[in-house]
């Protein structure tokens, strides 16, 4: 819930905080925090990069998903 709020506020200074909840073991964790960051100025290319070279294959796979889907 917490990373859903941060990406409608537009609060850019957590991003590194959405970055690691994008590793979280819940994929509803990964899946809010990945939406959060989309809507971050910035956020699009944090996603490319988790998706094209991050060591976490769920954060890349929810990566790549948000990227390709309008979210949730």
């Amino acid at each position: 819930m917490v990373a859903k709020l941060t990406g409608n506020a537009a609060l850019d200074e957590y991003q590194i905080q959405l970055k690691t909840l994008m590793s979280d073991p819940k994929w509803w964790v990964r899946f809010a925090a990945a939406n959060a960051l989309k809507q971050l100025e910035g956020g699009e290319g944090m996603l490319r990069k988790i998706a094209d070279s991050g060591n976490d294959p769920f954060a890349k796979d929810m990566a790549g998903y948000t990227l390709t889907t309008n979210g949730g």
